[in-house]
C-alpha cells in the first residue's frame, strides 16, 4: 500500500490493519523461535557427530599405528628367518665340503657261538659213568622225595639231557 492509500483509510481500517500486522508479527516471531530451536538442535547434533567422528579418527589413527608396528615385527621376523636360512645353507655347504668317502662306522658284532659236542670235551668212559650216576640218582628213593630234577645243578641237568638225546639217537 502506498502513502496516499493509507491517508485515505479511516481510523477503524487503520486499527484493523495494525491488528492484522501484529498477528502476522506474532506468527513470524513464533516461526523465528521454532527455526532458532531447530537450529540449536542441529548445532547440538552437529557437535555430537563431530565428537564421534573425532573419536573414530583417533581410533583409526591408533589402528594404523598398531598395523604399522605389526608390519615391522613381521618384517623383522622374515629378515631373521632369512638370516637363519642363510646360516643353515652356509652350514650345509660347510659340512658338504667334508670328505664324503669316509667309511661308515659299523656296530660291533658279537663273535659267533660254537657248539662243542660232549664227546670232544669228555671221554666216552666219563659220559657212561655220568649217565649211570644219573640213573642211580633218579631211581633211588630219597627221604624227602623231592621232585624229579629239583636238586640237580644246571650242569647236571645239561648232561642228563644230552645223555637222553644220545640214547634216543642210537
Amino acid at each position: 500500500m502506498t502513502d496516499k492509500e493509507l491517508h485515505k483509510l479511516g481510523r477503524r481500517d487503520l486499527l484493523q490493519l495494525l491488528v492484522q500486522q501484529g498477528k502476522e508479527a506474532l506468527k513470524v516471531k513464533q516461526q523465528l523461535e521454532e527455526t532458532q530451536e531447530q537450529l540449536h538442535q542441529l548445532e547440538e547434533t552437529y557437535e555430537r557427530l563431530r565428537k564421534r567422528l573425532d573419536q573414530k579418527d583417533e581410533q583409526i589413527h591408533q589402528l594404523k599405528d598398531e598395523l604399522e608396528a605389526e608390519r615391522k615385527k613381521r618384517e623383522i621376523k622374515l629378515e631373521s628367518a632369512g638370516s637363519i636360512a642363510e646360516a643353515a645353507l652356509k652350514l650345509n655347504g660347510f659340512f658338504g665340503a667334508a670328505p664324503i668317502e669316509a667309511a661308515p662306522i659299523e656296530p660291533a658284532k658279537a663273535p659267533p657261538r660254537t657248539v662243542i659236542p660232549m664227546e670232544t670235551v669228555l671221554p666216552e668212559t666219563e659220559i657212561r659213568r655220568t649217565e649211570a650216576l644219573l640213573q642211580e640218582t633218579e631211581t633211588a628213593p630219597s627221604p624227602a622225595a623231592p621232585r624229579k630234577g629239583a636238586g640237580r645243578s644246571n650242569s647236571a641237568k645239561v648232561v642228563a639231557r644230552m645223555a637222553r638225546a644220545r640214547r634216543a639217537g642210537r
